[in-house]
This record gives structure tokens, sequence and C-alpha cells, in this order.
């Protein structure tokens, strides 16, 4: 299900163009020649947005020469950790990371 934003539509008098914002998501502003297509470059810039944002959540997926050296420090470990929650915590790690 896709996620709804509200969406303004304003005329830039000095620009002489529209203007469409979605307040609600950062950096999401838009022109066009008519209400139109402002809305569709808008709309553009929300999907690639959301395109971003999944191949950010892809690039977790490992390669088996990366689950082998996590086996390794996971038998490094005093506290025997299953891969799963390794992985987990990596990720929390790097999200707290690219949230400061």
């Amino acid at each position: 299900m896709k996620n709804k934003s509200k969406i303004i539509i304003n005329w830039n008098e000095k620009k002489q163009r529209f203007i469409a914002d979605a307040p609600d998501l950062p950096d999401c502003i838009a022109e066009g020649d008519n209400s139109m297509e402002a809305l569709k470059a808008l709309e553009d810039l929300i999907s690639m947005s959301e395109l971003e944002e999944n191949k950010a959540k892809r690039s977790f997926m490992l390669k088996e020469s990366q689950i082998d050296k996590l086996e390794q420090v996971r038998s490094t470990l005093k506290y025997k950790k299953n891969l799963s929650t390794i992985v987990g915590e990596a990720i929390e790690q790097y999200y707290e990371q690219i949230s400061k």
C-alpha cells in the first residue's frame, strides 16, 4: 500500500510556474508550467526517493563470503548469538549512525 501525503500546489509569481510541495516529506518540492505538470514532477521525485530508500534496505543482503566472516566472529563470542541476531544488531547500528 502506498503512503499518502498532503500535497500543496501553488502558483509562484516570481518564477511564473506552479510549485508542488509535499510538506510531510523532506526535500520534496517540484515545479511545472501547469499544476498537473508540477504534480507529475513531484510524484516522480517521490518515486525516486522511495527507490533510493529501497536500495539502501537491500544493501544488507549478504554475500556468502560475508556470511563466512560473520560465522568466524560468532565463533569467537563467549555468548553464542545466532547469525540473524548479529546481522540485526549490525543493521541497527548502521541506522543509528546514519540518523545522527
